[in-house]
């Protein structure tokens, strides 16, 4: 398609030269013909997912580009994506399973599961957890058989139900503080419900 349109504004000679990320020189060429090569690969250039590099368009240079123009530049997503690895200690960013998200979530709520413990809590967004994360397996020591390692007929795949065979009345106290969190919104969420036909005022008893 790009070549089409190249050739329909009769730029077809030096696409080649333009186009090659191994041609060290750069091509010049008048500001008509500048302007046709925006026109002819502008629907690319703002679609995100053509992956355009600007690296390759040599008809202008890096700072002569319009601020207006919305590029997706991938040099400059490359770029982020070595910050972000550099931030999160070399952990690679991935898309979380249910039972990842599950795992998350339990840890996010330690203070409920021990409260006997002090616990700085993590400030994780509910709903932005982070994905630069790893999940692995922890070999126990030679020493561990003798003094706290665990049967492998009471061992568990995951950290919640390692949690609740640990402490069952963790159960209890999530329930209760899942009924607190919704006698507060009930008590406080007017439009909730107005919609759902409830009484404003809602008795103490």
């Amino acid at each position: 398609m790009l070549t089409f349109k190249m050739e329909m504004y009769g730029l077809a000679p030096v696409l080649d030269r333009i186009l090659n990320p191994d041609v060290g020189e750069t091509c010049k060429l008048s500001i008509a013909a500048q302007e046709a090569m925006e026109k002819a690969i502008m629907p690319a250039m703002r679609d995100p997912n053509s992956k355009v590099d600007l690296g390759k368009f040599t008809w202008r240079e890096p700072g002569d580009i319009p601020k207006s123009m919305k590029i997706h530049d991938v040099r400059a997503e490359k770029k982020r994506e070595l910050e972000s690895l550099r931030r999160w200690h070399e952990i690679p960013e991935q898309d979380l399973t249910p039972e990842q998200l599950r795992e998350m979530r339990a840890l996010d709520m330690r203070g409920v599961l021990q409260p006997e413990e002090d616990i700085a809590s993590i400030e994780w967004d509910p709903n932005k957890l982070p994905r630069n994360v790893h999940f692995g397996r922890v070999i126990e020591g030679p020493g561990e058989f003798y003094s706290a390692r665990i049967p492998k007929k009471q061992r568990t795949s995951s950290i919640v139900d390692d949690l609740f065979r640990k402490n069952p009345e963790a159960i209890q106290r999530l329930a209760a503080a899942k009924g607190v969190i919704d006698t507060r919104v009930r008590r406080t969420s007017f439009k909730r419900n107005r919609r759902i036909g409830m009484p404003m005022r809602i008795s103490k008893e």
